[in-house]
């Protein structure tokens, strides 16, 4: 039973409230119906943009319960994995425990477009879209897979990265506002007036942080917090 089509039940908190199904031939093949929308509703919830497919292992055939007189319950998987486990319950109120209880396995798959490497990547270059393309990728083993449609502006390489990866979040980082060595500003204010001059970083950084620098006129070090691209503040 495979089912890849968005679902039209409700997932509740704990469990999902099916149908009822009958005796007979049909019955482990309605469980399996409504294990797969239960688990498709589950994963397109907690991957909204992903494309959801579900395949259920057949229940064996020998399953034969008595008729369940209320709708069954589903129990989500523990995990979200590639191989889920729900329970099927037929809960009478009337009773203390459940008539029957049944054990369906899946196979789930959360397809979206990842980005991967064209080529070579060192460590601390720029990313651009002529680095990239998209791929389709399963984000449960892939779950921190960077998708398609992220901005990845102002990224760069955490690390070198091999042609053909697929990019993770753990690969990029946010590029420094100054590197070591770029020319700065330096600008000192006092009141309100500023004073502003020209040096040589000594340390790399993002904005906020606080690095040395070479002031050129009186080549002596300063220190002082990065307020912008190319432009430290000291007090």
């Amino acid at each position: 039973m495979t089912i890849a089509k968005s679902a039209g039940c409700t997932l509740l908190p704990c469990l999902l409230l099916m149908p009822l199904y009958s005796v007979g031939q049909e019955t482990t093949s309605t469980i399996e119906q409504q294990a797969a929308t239960f688990l498709h509703s589950h994963y397109s919830e907690r991957f909204p943009d992903a494309q959801i497919k579900v395949k259920i292992t057949p229940v064996k055939a020998r399953f034969q319960q008595s008729h369940c007189s209320v709708p069954i319950e589903f129990t989500p998987p523990r995990n979200l994995t590639s191989r889920p486990l729900t329970k099927a319950s037929c809960i009478d109120s009337r009773h203390s425990t459940p008539s029957w209880t049944l054990f369906v396995r899946g196979q789930v798959t959360a397809l979206h477009n990842a980005l991967v490497l064209r080529g070579h990547l060192r460590k601390g270059q720029r990313l651009d879209s002529s680095l990239l393309e998209s791929k389709l990728t399963d984000l449960l083993r892939h779950p921190d897979s960077v998708n398609a449609q992220e901005s990845l502006r102002g990224m760069v390489s955490s690390r070198a990265l091999p042609a053909g990866r697929i990019l993770t979040r753990r690969d990029i980082t946010l590029a420094p506002a100054i590197n070591k060595g770029d020319a700065v500003i330096i600008e000192a204010r006092r009141g309100g007036l500023s004073i502003r001059t020209t040096g040589i970083a000594q340390e790399s950084g993002h904005i906020g942080k606080q690095i040395r620098a070479i002031n050129n006129r009186s080549g002596k070090e300063i220190r002082g917090m990065i307020k912008a691209q190319g432009l430290i503040i000291v007090p």
